[in-house]
């Protein structure tokens, strides 16, 4: 496990690559429990992920929709987190990736990109583009 130290460099690092893209975070939410499992997929703790009291705090806090938001996360717990909280899509960050996706991965249940601001442009892309279409086109990009 890591520090709360730890955690905080790890979201000033998020911060600057967001701000790279002008983009800024309203808030960064974290679960203190920590894990007894090993397996990714077993929710613990209704608030650490996958278990996703944590979004649905998140959007209550904030007053967002949990249906239009999108997950982005570093571990597959993230996108479980995501799946089970009901976000419109996850998007799964992976350094290693040599995918640069324009589409889904082949489980066809999330994106997955290689950094932050390639999650950031993918959402762009979608969310941008299914505004200003019209609707046939809309139900195609999404």
């Amino acid at each position: 496990m890591i520090t709360k130290d730890d955690l905080n460099v790890i979201h000033a690092q998020m911060n600057r690559e967001l701000s790279q893209k002008d983009v800024g975070l309203d808030s960064i939410f974290f679960c203190p429990v920590v894990p007894t499992q090993s397996d990714r997929s077993i929710i613990e703790h209704i608030d650490r992920k996958p278990g996703p009291g944590l979004l649905w705090h998140t959007a209550r806090e904030l007053g967002i929709g949990v249906s239009w938001s999108w997950m982005v996360g570093d571990q597959i717990s993230g996108v479980f987190a995501g799946r089970n909280a009901g976000c419109r899509r996850s998007v799964l960050i992976d350094a290693n990736s040599a995918q640069h996706d324009d589409g889904w991965t082949n489980s066809g249940t999330f994106h997955t990109v290689t950094d932050l601001c390639g999650a950031t442009d993918l959402i762009y892309r979608h969310d941008f583009s299914s505004r200003y279409c019209s609707e046939g086109v809309e139900r195609d990009l999404l």
